[in-house]
């Protein structure tokens, strides 16, 4: 399969991707769970935190690349209604394939049947993930966000109607957030209104595609300085580390990811296919780790267990898992 012309400039972002998937892999299986250092432990999670928000920028940028700027034409809208179809089709299909762990889950624990649908639907539409489908969120929040961003185009409104949309949302995202983790006393309103996220989205993360998105199909488009983003790096970096409120923490973890994703962006490595296959790679790995990480520490521990090797197992699993796939899969190509 030959490069498009706008794949040669994204050579650096599908390198990251796969980077990122493993980042992925280590949220999950916690390979630093045992460690006492808070110096270490914070700067871990602040690395790791990039992660899906990189996956919602480089999803927006790739799809935009490929439109005219601003966005608005029947052809633009025409390519995001294709790659939200894309999208559903692969959620419905990884929800399907991970429905005999969530039906393992539901039995284990001896839930009715009534509660064990109710869970499933609230899981499928609101949520994201099923038991041990954490990836499958990504998902379900870009379809959300392709939606909303559809209904813009359709409306023609101006290419800054996104961003607006993004500020908005990234609002509503980290409002919910705390406001589902506070402990305190609340006024009657905002105790219904937290108990109401609780037993439906859980938290704002369903609503973290809408802030990202955006702003990856805009940086397509409008470049951010090399220095203006190690500078933004920089300060969203040492503001996360330093400061430990949740509403500022939030944007600065905004401002970081946006800032990582512009200096990526901007390094133009030598074309070859091999990019491409690491393209592939990361979404392979990332879509079947859970199910590695499930048999693993069922097969070796009996129960869930967190670690180290955890992570090295289900990293390297999944790592040959997906080579073997890709290879096979070229061949029939091939043929």
């Amino acid at each position: 399969m030959g490069y498009l012309k706008s794949d040669k400039q994204n050579n650096s972002i599908d390198l990251c991707k796969l980077i990122m998937t493993f980042a992925v892999v280590a949220i999950h299986t916690r390979p630093f769970v045992n460690c006492t250092n808070d110096i270490i432990l914070k700067v871990y999670e602040l690395a790791v935190g990039l992660a899906v928000p990189f996956f919602f920028l480089a999803s927006g940028y790739l799809l935009a690349i490929k439109m005219d700027y601003p966005y608005g034409s029947k052809e633009d809208i025409f390519r995001v209604k294709r790659q939200l179809i894309k999208i559903v089709k692969m959620y419905l299909l990884w929800t399907f394939i991970y429905s005999p762990l969530a039906i393992y889950h539901f039995v284990s624990n001896e839930m009715s049947l009534l509660k064990s649908i109710l869970l499933y639907i609230r899981g499928f539409l609101f949520v994201g993930e099923q038991y041990n489908s954490w990836p499958l969120w990504y998902l379900l929040s870009t379809i959300y966000a392709l939606v909303v961003i559809m209904m813009i185009l359709r409306l023609k409104k101006s290419s800054l109607s996104l961003i607006v949309s993004s500020i908005i949302f990234s609002a509503i995202s980290i409002g919910c957030t705390i406001l589902v983790n506070y402990e305190e006393n609340l006024p009657i309103a905002l105790n219904l209104l937290q108990r109401l996220i609780k037993y439906s989205i859980l938290n704002g993360r369903i609503f973290k595609g809408m802030i990202y998105i955006p702003i990856g199909m805009l940086l397509a488009h409008k470049k951010i300085p090399r220095i203006l983003n190690c500078g933004m790096f920089a300060a969203g970096g040492l503001g996360n580390y330093f400061i430990n409120n949740s509403f500022v923490s939030g944007y600065f973890l905004i401002i970081t990811s946006v800032a990582l994703f512009g200096i990526l962006e901007s390094i133009k490595l030598k074309n070859g296919k091999i990019y491409l296959t690491l393209r592939n790679m990361g979404t392979v790995i990332y879509l079947i780790h859970m199910y590695v990480w499930t048999f693993y520490y069922k097969i070796i521990y009996g129960k869930k267990t967190y670690g180290l090797d955890s992570f090295a197992a289900t990293a390297l699993v999944s790592s040959i898992i997906a080579i073997i796939y890709l290879k096979i899969k070229r061949q029939r190509t091939v043929e």
